[in-house]
C-alpha cells in the first residue's frame, strides 16, 4: 500500500468517525447528510465496502463507553441508521447495476432469439427459393445471369455452373430480344421499378418456352447489387389459350346458338350466334340468370328444365318452334350436356340450340306431298277396287243371267227329250243322264263363280247376313264347321265399300284355313263396338311366322294377306296378324262404322 493510499484511507476512517460521533451525541439532519455525502465520495474514490464495518463497530465501541448503558440502545439504533445513509449511494449504484445487468441479460436473450430467428428465415427462404416452380436469377446491370435458382435446372434444362456468367438475351427468341431489351433498359435506370414481360426462351433441348417474368430494380441496394427476375413457364398455360381461341373462332364462326350456364343458372360463355338471336352484346349478357336474358316466358320454362337435368348429370334433346327477338321465330333442335370438372363433378351444363327451320319446312312439305300422293294412290287404288268389283259384278249377271239361263233352258230341252226317248234306246238315255249330270254340275260351278264374284246376299241383305251364307255355303264344300257369331241385327247395313272390304277379307282368311292351315273348325266373329266394325276369323292350324313376311319372297307366298291389309287400311282400318308356328292364327280387322240408309 503506498503512502497516498494509507494517508487518505486515514482522513477517510477519521471523517468517518467525527461524523458518526457528532450525530450519535447531537443527532439532526446535518450529519446524516454528511454521511450521504461521505458515502458517494467513498464510491467515487472506488472505496471498498469491506472496511466500513469493521471501522463502524470501532468507533461505536468507543461512543459507548462514554455513554451511560441505559443509553446504548438508542446510540446503537442511531449508529445503524448513520450507516444506512452512508450505504445509500452504494445501495443506489447497485440497484442501478442490477438492473443494467438485467437489460443486458434480456438484451442478450434477444439478440439470440433474433439470431435464431434470421437463421430460420434464413432457411425458410433458402428452402424456397430452391424448391420454388419459379426460376429466380440475378441480372447485374448488363443483363449476365450472376445467380440462377436451382429450379433453373428443372424448368429451362440448365444447371447454375451452365447459366451463370451468360446473358440473358443469347437466350431470348430473336423476334423477342429487341421489346426485352427496352424493358430492361428502360427498368434499369430507376431504382427498385418493377417490369413486367412475356418472351420466348431457349430450353437446353432446344425448344422455344413460353416464359413471364416480373424483375425488380435493386441495383443500388448492397446486399442484392442486382435486378432479381421471377420467371414461370407459361408454354402450356399459352398453348390452352391458343386451344381455347380456336374453339372461341369455331364456336363464334358456327351459326348454332351455344352457351354454358353455372349451378345457378348465371350465363358465363355465349357465342356471336346467341348474342344476335338476343339482341343482346356479349357484356349484357355474361353473369345474367338465363330468366334476365330469355324473356319469353314459355322458352324460358323449357330452357329451365332442360338444365336443370343436365346440371344433374343428364344429356338432354328436344325440338320446337321458339320466338327470338332478334331472328323471328325459328324451329330448334335443343341440346343440352352437362360439363364435369376434373373431380368428375357437373360445374356448367352447355345448351346448344341448332336452326332446323329449314328442315323442318322440308319434312312438313315431304310429309304434305307424301299424303297428297297417298291420297291420290288411296283414291286410285279405291277407283281400282271398285272397277274391280263392278267388273265382277257385270261378269256374275252375265254368267247367271245369260249362261245360266241358257244352261237351265239346255237342261229342260234334254229332260224333254229324255221323256221322248223309248226304253228300246236306254244307252242313249245313259248318255243322256250323264250329259244332264254335267251340266247341273257345271251349273252349281258357274253359281258359286257367279257368288265369289260378287255375292249377291251382300248387294241384298247386308254384310251380317252374307257372312252367315258365305259360313254356310264353306262348311258345304269344304267340310269344316265355322262356328259364327255376330251382334249385328239382319238387315244392318254400312258403307258398301267398308262391307265388301270386310266380306273379302273373311272371305280370303277362310280359304286360307282350308288351303294352309289343314284344320276341320274355324271361328268368324263381325260384332259391333265402340263405333267399329270388328272382324275376327280364328283357326287351331299350323300357324306360320308373321315376322317371315318382312322377306319379299315370302310376302309373295302371302300375297292374299297383303291384300287384306290394304284393303282394310284403304277403308281407313287397322288389319293385324297373330300367329304362331303349331299354334293356330287369328286374323282381326277394325274399320270405323259407317252406316247407310239402305234395307
Amino acid at each position: 500500500m503506498t503512502d497516498t493510499t494509507a494517508s487518505a484511507r486515514r482522513q477517510f476512517e477519521l471523517e468517518y468517525s467525527r461524523m458518526m460521533t457528532s450525530y450519535l451525541e447531537s443527532g439532526g439532519e446535518l450529519p446524516l447528510h454528511q454521511a450521504y455525502e461521505l458515502g458517494r465520495r467513498a464510491l467515487n474514490d472506488g472505496r471498498t465496502l469491506l472496511d466500513i464495518p469493521r471501522l463502524h463497530s470501532e468507533v461505536l465501541c468507543n461512543v459507548l463507553l462514554k455513554v451511560p448503558k441505559e443509553r446504548h440502545e438508542k446510540s446503537t439504533l442511531d449508529a445503524a441508521t448513520f450507516l444506512v445513509e452512508f450505504l445509500s449511494p452504494f445501495e443506489m449504484t447497485f440497484r442501478s447495476f442490477l438492473g443494467t445487468v438485467a437489460s443486458l441479460k434480456t438484451e442478450i436473450v434477444e439478440r439470440q432469439n433474433a439470431e435464431a430467428a434470421l437463421e430460420q428465415s434464413e432457411k425458410y427462404y433458402k428452402s424456397l427459393i430452391e424448391n420454388a416452380l419459379d426460376v429466380v436469377t440475378i441480372l447485374d446491370g448488363s443483363g449476365t445471369i450472376v445467380y440462377s435458382s436451382p429450379s433453373g435446372e428443372r424448368v429451362l434444362g440448365y444447371s447454375s455452373l451452365e447459366i451463370v456468367g451468360r446473358n440473358v438475351f443469347e437466350l431470348v427468341h430473336p423476334d423477342d430480344v429487341g421489346t426485352i431489351l427496352d424493358i430492361f433498359s428502360s427498368a434499369k435506370v430507376i431504382p427498385h421499378s418493377t417490369a413486367r414481360a412475356e418472351f420466348r426462351f431457349r430450353h437446353r433441348g432446344g425448344e422455344w418456352l413460353n416464359m413471364e417474368s416480373i424483375g425488380r430494380n435493386l441495383l443500388d441496394d448492397p446486399s442484392v447489387r442486382g435486378i432479381i427476375v421471377n420467371s414461370r413457364d407459361i408454354t402450356a398455360r399459352k398453348n390452352l389459350e391458343q386451344i381455347r381461341r380456336k374453339y372461341e373462332f369455331i364456336a363464334n364462326a358456327s351459326r348454332d346458338l351455344m352457351s354454358m350456364v353455372n349451378t345457378k343458372y348465371e350465363f358465363e360463355a355465349v357465342n356471336e350466334a346467341w348474342c344476335t338471336a338476343f339482341s343482346s352484346a356479349r357484356e349484357d349478357i355474361l353473369g345474367k340468370r338465363i330468366d334476365r336474358v330469355i324473356l319469353e316466358k314459355d322458352f324460358m320454362n323449357l330452357m329451365s328444365r332442360h338444365l336443370e337435368r343436365s346440371l344433374t348429370g343428364a344429356e338432354v334433346k328436344d325440338e320446337c318452334w321458339l320466338d327470338f327477338p332478334g331472328i323471328g321465330k325459328r324451329y330448334l333442335e335443343i341440346d343440352c350436356y352437362p360439363y364435369f370438372n376434373e373431380l368428375a363433378k357437373v360445374t356448367h351444363a352447355i345448351a346448344i340450340l341448332r336452326d332446323a327451320t329449314g328442315r323442318k319446312k322440308a319434312e312438313d312439305d315431304i310429309r304434305e306431298s307424301q299424303r297428297q300422293r297417298a291420297e291420290v294412290i288411296t283414291r286410285y287404288a279405291r277407283l281400282i277396287q271398285q272397277a274391280q268389283e263392278d267388273e265382277r259384278r257385270r261378269i256374275s249377271r252375265e254368267l247367271h243371267d245369260e249362261i245360266g239361263q241358257r244352261l237351265t233352258a239346255l237342261n229342260l230341252r234334254l229332260d224333254s227329250f229324255d221323256e221322248s226317248l223309248s226304253s228300246s234306246q236306254k244307252i242313249s238315255v245313259r248318255k243322256l243322264r250323264s250329259v244332264k249330270k254335267e251340266v247341273s254340275n257345271l251349273f252349281r260351278e258357274i253359281r258359286r263363280i257367279s257368288h265369289n264374284l260378287r255375292p249377291s246376299a251382300l248387294d241384298h241383305f247386308g254384310l251380317a247376313t252374307a257372312l252367315r251364307y258365305l259360313c254356310k255355303e264353306f262348311e258345304k264344300i269344304n267340310s269344316i264347321t265355322v262356328e259364327f257369331h255376330t251382334n249385328i241385327p239382319a238387315g244392318g247395313r254400312y258403307n258398301p265399300d267398308v262391307e265388301i272390304a270386310l266380306y273379302r277379307v273373311a272371305q280370303e282368311a277362310l280359304s286360307n284355313c282350308v288351303r294352309h292351315a289343314n284344320v276341320k273348325e274355324a271361328g268368324l266373329k263381325i260384332m259391333e263396338e265402340e263405333g267399329n266394325l270388328r272382324l275376327t276369323i280364328s283357326d287351331s292350324g299350323a300357324g306360320f311366322d308373321p315376322w317371315e313376311l318382312r322377306n319379299r319372297a315370302e310376302a309373295d307366298k302371302h300375297f292374299g294377306l297383303m291384300n287384306m291389309r290394304e284393303r282394310i287400311e284403304l277403308s281407313g282400318g287397322t288389319f293385324n296378324i297373330d300367329s304362331h308356328k303349331g299354334k293356330g292364327t287369328t286374323i282381326s280387322a277394325s274399320v270405323p262404322v259407317v252406316k247407310t240408309d239402305e234395307n
